[in-house]
Formats: structure tokens, sequence, C-alpha cells
């Protein structure tokens, strides 16, 4: 008979969105003793659900719903029996990707508080593992679930941790590496208390200015930004920043439209948006200019559409109106 943690660790690797049923085979549970074989079921059920992890939370999903209402398994479906053998476990044998579930399920459900404490250590050891390999995306959302498990459980010392990460990624690596992410772990941290967001303003300053051509993340940035300033009570500064947003779109638009006028319609777009910036924030001058600019511009779209042109064939037409 096989060990099942050692099974576990041979048939599941700690890598982002690689946890599957479809791992847990026949011949693998046939290889368990019976005694094992509820545990093994049991996890291949709870490793065919689909997560969502966002910064104050996690839902847990079934893979699939069908119109009829049928569904495949959902975390609602565990019983009292099955939480009994998930508490049993010996956590320390599970591969990093199970554990953290595992243990994020006892606690969510079950508010089991030595649960949360194995989940949030789990949670940070994926981030820093997927950090280093450079899965983005993995290591925000183990991040996001290191932080508010720690969080909501007074784990001071993992928390500090984490932080002390967070302040040399801040320096390092925020505006150079993929800037949706650095900008959703950003705005993780800008949420929790007694952080000091004065030190993500340079940093987002450099990423606007690093991604002048984005408008997607320049507009994330600026937002973000904003937050940041409020946070710290700085409405002046906030008002500045909602002014230099609007002056980056009319900027925008002009040179899109400059390079082909076939963009004046994505360009109004922009012009509209700063006209609302300049009117809420006290610059009805620049509100007005910017107005009259975005009139010019919609007079313009008519003078570069391409018209389309069809031709009926008449005789053809009545041909087999006759025929018929």
């Amino acid at each position: 008979m096989v060990d099942i943690y050692e099974l576990l660790n041979k048939i599941i690797v700690n890598e982002s969105f690689k946890l599957s049923s479809d791992l847990f085979t026949q011949a693998d549970r046939e290889s368990l003793n019976e005694n094992d074989k509820p545990l093994f079921d049991l996890l291949k059920n709870i490793s065919s659900m689909s997560i969502e992890i966002y910064n104050s939370g996690i839902t847990f999903h079934p893979m699939f719903v069908m119109v009829d209402g049928r569904r495949a398994f959902a975390v609602e479906d565990i019983t009292d029996d099955d939480y009994e053998i998930l508490k049993a476990i010996d956590f320390q044998r599970l591969p990093l990707v199970l554990r953290s579930l595992v243990a994020d399920i006892l606690w969510t459900q079950k508010k089991e508080f030595q649960a949360a404490k194995i989940a949030a250590e789990a949670y940070w050891a994926l981030c820093q593992l997927w950090y280093v390999d450079g899965d983005d995306l993995g290591t925000l959302h183990m991040i996001r679930r290191a932080v508010c498990i720690s969080v909501q459980t007074n784990q001071t010392s993992l928390y500090l941790r984490i932080c002390k990460w967070f302040e040399d990624y801040l320096v390092h690596r925020a505006a150079h590496r993929d800037c949706p992410i650095s900008l959703r772990i950003m705005e993780l941290f800008v949420e929790q208390k007694n952080i000091d967001v004065s030190s993500f303003l340079p940093v987002l300053d450099n990423i606007i200015s690093l991604n002048n051509d984005n408008t997607l993340i320049v507009e994330q940035a600026y937002q973000l930004k904003k937050q940041c300033l409020y946070k710290l009570k700085d409405k002046g500064g906030a008002t500045s920043s909602n002014l230099s947003l609007a002056q980056y779109y009319v900027d925008f638009a002009e040179k899109i439209v400059e390079d082909n006028m076939g963009n004046a319609m994505r360009a109004v777009n922009f012009f509209q948006k700063a006209v609302v910036l300049y009117r809420n924030n006290g610059a009805p001058v620049q509100a007005e200019a910017t107005h009259k600019r975005l009139v010019e511009i919609q007079k313009e779209i008519p003078k570069n559409m391409i018209p389309i042109s069809t031709e009926l064939d008449i005789k053809s037409a009545n041909k087999k109106s006759i025929g018929n």
C-alpha cells in the first residue's frame, strides 16, 4: 500500500492553476489502503472546485452548473463527517497548494483558528515561491489571501513579514514588473491600516511616466494615487492629481487625432472625461476650452467616415419574382 501523503506529493505540484480533480486517478486510489480512500475521494472533490480570490475574501464555486440545476461538487456538499476527516489531516505533509486550500476551507466555513494560521503561512510560502518564478498573477492571489487571513486573525508576526517584503517590492520592482499586477498589490496595501501610503506616490508617478501610451494603466495608477492622497487627507493633492489626469486625457486625445483623424471618435471619449474632471475640480476655464475642442472634433467625424455602398440588381430581382 502507498502512503497517501507520499502519493499526494507525487501527483500534485505547487504551481498555480495546476490543482485539478483529474490528478486523482482511479489507479492511484486503488493503491491506497481502505482507510485513506475516503480522504482521497474528498480531496479529489475539493480539488475540482474553482475559487475566486479578492482583497477581502475568497469564494468557492462548483466547476460547472447546468441549466437544470445540476452541478459539480460545491463547498456546501462537505458534510460534518467530511470536516472531521479534514481536521485530522497532517497538514505539514500536504503539498502547499492543497494545504492552503483545505486549511482555508476549515477557516472560512468552520472558523477553525488553527487552520487559519496554517492557511496564511501556506499562502505566504506559495506567494514567495511563485514570485521568484515570475508568476505575477499567482503571486497576487496568494498575497491577497495571506494578508487577508493574517489581518483577520491578528497574526502580527506574519503580517509584518509580508509588509517587509512589500516595502522591498515597492522600491525595487513595482514599477518594472507587470504594472497591472503591481497596481493590484499596491491597492491591497492601501486598504490596510497603519500603512504609510506616502511612499506609494513616487512609484505611481513612475508607473504613469513609463506607461504613457497605455491609458488603462495610467487611469488605474491615477485612481490609486487619489486613494492614497485621500488617505493622507491631502484634498489639495487629490484635486491636483485629478487635474493632471484631465490634462493627460487632453494630450492623449490630441496625439491620437494627430496620428490619424480616424481616431476622432476615440478621442471624443477622452475629451469628455477631461471636461468632467475639469468641471469637478474647480477648473471651469479649462473645462470650457476642452469642451470647445470636443465640439470641433465631433464636427470632423462625419467627414472622415467611409461611405458604404451597395448595388442592387433590380432586373434580376424582378425576373425571380415573375418566375415564382
